[in-house]
This record gives structure tokens, sequence and C-alpha cells, in this order.
């Protein structure tokens, strides 16, 4: 509803070029290090630039839903 920009931040080798996601291409590695991101990984990242939900290692989609939910009801 045009509350949330979603981006798909994917490692330089990864096969992400059929997302239909804005796609940016980490590759200085510099978010990977900052947010300690190693394989899949989803992070809520707020507007002030602290990180809201993170989800390292793997897609939680249930706990980012429920995390989702709280924040905009």
């Amino acid at each position: 509803h045009g509350l949330i920009d979603v981006y798909l931040i994917a490692h330089p080798d990864a096969p992400a070029d059929a997302t239909i996601l804005p796609l940016i291409r980490d590759s200085s590695g510099e978010f990977a290090r900052a947010y300690a991101a190693a394989g899949p990984s989803v992070f809520v990242i707020r507007p002030d630039g602290y990180v809201g939900f993170a989800s390292r290692g793997r897609v939680d989609a249930e706990a980012l839903v429920a995390h989702l939910k709280l924040t905009f009801g």
C-alpha cells in the first residue's frame, strides 16, 4: 500500500536477474558486512537506519509477516 519499499540486495554472483523487485548488487560486500548477512536473509530497515527485523541464514516468512502486521496493523 505504498508504506514500504522493498529491494533485493544480492551478492554479485547470485542468480537473481529474474526478480521482479528492484535489484541492487552488493558488489563491495558492504551490506553483507554491515548486517552480518550470510546466505538467504531478510532485513527490515527502518527509516532511521535501525534494523526492525532480521532473519539471517534463512527466510522466515511467517516471522516477517508477523512483524509487518505488528508494524502496520
